[in-house]
């Protein structure tokens, strides 16, 4: 249906379906996640049919942003609602978040070719991610502080001092940051005494002072999920939990039984985009998530962090995959994995741990003893 909403400039409409056609309003970075949804899709379906229809769909969405690239490699002055999310963020010049986004849609797009038969494509939008990440290295990294600004200005060079949650989730989530600069980067951005709260009306009204040279804009539900997801990468999970606690848990407190657009009552009250944990404690806390289209390969990786257990079941196509972990009271953690006939569950344990006793029964549930090193 998004497909079928495609404007001839190869932009997606906002929403598909829906009624307000080739003069509504638009937004491009929606674009970009929904490329990253196709291959989300791909890899939990297996479905290459559907992803072999919709690529030239793909193909046509990314030679839009490819004219809007700058001198640098990178996205400049990105026309229509430039949006990100409910927060005020540096999106003049060349914005972080946005050519962040268009190296996760660049490397989503490289899987879907190469799945459906296509290495040669593939192989040219791996090449145009690894430019535009060179590029954001190169230009938005403030060495000093140890994390991405926001934005730098197209001609001359210069980084604007903002910081943000949302550029530097980012950052770790499609590898633009270098692997030695991931545990200062989640350190800066989990800091609660830098944390600020921006104002976005008419969605979010309540703002806390910032200082952009000292602090960081703090992600709002939407790209709260971008931030968990960060922080399972990271193997900090246990810091996604705890600000899962801090930004749904007055939600919830105020009886509410939907999700809102926002920390705030005050806009739309039943909000997909506010959903994440219910993907993020599936796929980090019992750890599941598909290495091979339609789970033909599986990582199990459960972080526990401080919590004391975890049980559930992750949908796939060839059926459950049941993952059930508790700590023990000498310290260690028992952790027990049931995969359907056909999925290969690689279990992966927390750094730190090792498996001291590892069972396997007929029916393929694994079960082993996780103990400190």
């Amino acid at each position: 249906q998004a497909t079928e909403s495609q404007r001839s400039d190869g932009l997606l409409q906002m929403f598909a379906p829906g009624d307000h056609h080739q003069g509504g309003i638009i937004i491009p970075d929606f674009n970009l996640h929904w490329i990253c949804a196709v291959h989300h899709y791909l890899m939990h379906s297996g479905d290459t049919a559907t992803v072999a229809e919709v690529l030239p769909a793909v193909q046509r969405s990314l030679a839009w942003f490819a004219r809007q690239s700058g001198a640098n490699d990178l996205l400049v002055n990105v026309p229509h609602w430039h949006f990100i999310e409910w927060a005020r963020l540096g999106r003049d010049g060349e914005s972080f978040p946005i050519n962040a986004l268009l190296v996760g849609a660049l490397q989503a797009a490289a899987g879907l070719a190469e799945h459906v038969g296509y290495a040669a494509l593939g192989m040219k939008y791996r090449d145009w991610a690894q430019r535009v990440r060179t590029a954001l290295r190169a230009r938005h990294f403030d060495a000093r502080r140890g994390v991405f600004v926001d934005s730098v200005d197209g001609l001359s060079g210069a980084q604007q001092p903002q910081v943000s949650q949302q550029a530097n989730a980012l950052a770790i989530l499609f590898d633009i940051a270098e692997p030695a600069d991931v545990g200062r980067i989640v350190e800066v951005i989990t800091d609660e005494t830098r944390l600020r709260r921006t104002a976005t009306p008419p969605v979010t009204f309540t703002a806390d002072p910032l200082n952009p040279l000292t602090d960081v804009v703090r992600a709002n539900t939407y790209f709260s999920h971008f931030l968990y997801s960060a922080l399972g990468k990271a193997g900090r999970f246990d810091a996604a939990v705890s600000d899962m606690h801090r930004l749904y848990g007055p939600m919830l407190a105020s009886g509410t039984e939907t999700l809102w657009e926002s920390t705030e009552p005050v806009a739309s009250l039943c909000h997909a985009f506010s959903a994440t944990p219910v993907y993020q404690l599936a796929a980090h806390v019992l750890g599941v998530s598909p290495t091979a289209p339609g789970f033909a390969r599986t990582e199990v990786a459960p972080q526990w962090g401080a919590l004391s257990c975890a049980q559930g079941s992750y949908p796939t196509p060839r059926g459950p995959i049941h993952v059930a972990w508790k700590r023990l009271p000498e310290g260690s953690v028992e952790l027990t994995v049931l995969a359907p006939t056909g999925v290969a569950a690689e279990i992966v344990l927390p750094p730190g741990y090792a498996a001291n006793r590892l069972s396997s029964t007929q029916d393929g549930e694994q079960r082993l003893i996780a103990v400190r090193r």
